[in-house]
């Protein structure tokens, strides 16, 4: 952790890298996908020029998993709503998503059905909470089994 980057901003970070990661996944970079991020920076309260560092550098960043449990579904809910971003869902997107599942600690067994859930929700113009909670269901109430 760097001096002036505290716990909850090295965590946004990361948050923010995974979903750079599934932006970059099909090798190829959209519109639609680079507002998505934008939008993902402001909610997380980071600065655009932590987006830019993130873009350039995203190995430098590093992969940190939240201790809460709905912190975790919130980060999966917001790169799964990335690989949504340019109306397609490219099988590299899907991948790099089920990796940052698992990275953040989801159990293999439920990582798919909770992507979908998830995408489903997004594509039925669900809201982020809602989204959150969708999935949490999904996990059998608690995000604990993850």
């Amino acid at each position: 952790m760097g001096w002036f980057n505290d716990k909850d901003t090295v965590q946004k970070k990361s948050a923010l890298r995974n979903a750079v990661a599934v932006m970059l996944a099909d090798g190829k970079v959209e519109p639609n996908e680079v507002a998505t991020l934008g939008f993902i920076c402001k909610r997380l309260g980071l600065e655009p020029s932590v987006l830019n560092e993130i873009v350039a550098n995203p190995g430098q960043i590093e992969f940190v998993v939240p201790q809460d449990p709905t912190e975790k579904v919130r980060q999966l809910a917001d790169v799964v709503f990335m690989m949504m971003a340019d109306g397609n869902i490219n099988q590299k997107e899907l991948d790099c998503c089920r990796a940052v599942a698992l990275g953040l600690g989801f159990h293999a067994s439920t990582v798919v059905d909770v992507i979908l859930g998830i995408a489903e929700a997004i594509k039925n113009g669900v809201n982020r909470d809602q989204t959150v909670r969708v999935a949490e269901n999904i996990l059998g109430k608690s995000p604990s089994l993850v």
